[in-house]
């Protein structure tokens, strides 16, 4: 399937501004396809980083998807950048980003810069504050599900389709009849 960039990129804006980014950030995106990653909420633009820009368009690509942010942080597991996208398919578009509480979940692709093999797709927690965006993560809730040890994954919740947690209910699967936790097919 091939979604148009400009309907994807009005996707983009709507989750923005739903993330309630800062203005001249989307405006960015908007007037100049400039992407802004997240630092601690603090936001800077992705051309800036040469190497970053590199890998965002050859994900973009590879995948046929439009990147609209990134955050970036040091997790136990390496130095990672979480790219938030709009997919080619639209029916998809709904689940990208939900609200849950203070903070929300969206779809990401996660690059582990400093081991590339832990690279994936996955949900991760993400809280907007002051026009930013920070991935959020409870790294030992998560270490308790894991029996303690590091895990070599990059989302803070793997598996696309999967509840947040990465737990499907035993019962149930995931959207589009995937069991939870299981790849997305056409990635």
């Amino acid at each position: 399937m091939n979604i148009t960039i400009e309907n994807k990129k009005q996707k983009a804006i709507e989750l923005m501004n739903k993330l309630d980014i800062y203005k001249p950030y989307i405006k960015g995106f908007k007037d100049k396809n400039s992407v802004c990653f997240y630092e601690n909420f603090g936001g800077f633009w992705a051309y800036q980083e040469p190497e970053l820009m590199a890998k965002i368009k050859e994900f973009e690509e590879k995948h046929n998807v439009l990147v609209y942010a990134v955050t970036h942080e040091y997790l136990e597991f390496g130095e990672c950048y979480d790219f938030l996208y709009i997919p080619d398919y639209e029916e998809e578009w709904d689940e990208m980003l939900y609200p849950q509480g203070n903070m929300f979940y969206a779809y990401a692709y996660v690059w582990n810069k400093t081991d590339d093999f832990c690279s994936e797709f996955g949900t991760i927690g993400i809280r907007s504050f002051g026009g930013g965006i920070k991935r959020v993560a409870d790294r030992q809730e998560r270490r308790r599900e894991h029996g303690g040890r590091k895990r070599c994954t990059a989302p803070a919740f793997s598996g696309y389709g999967s509840y947040p947690g990465g737990r499907g209910h035993p019962d149930q699967t995931g959207s589009y009849g995937r069991p939870h936790g299981a790849a997305h097919p056409r990635l």
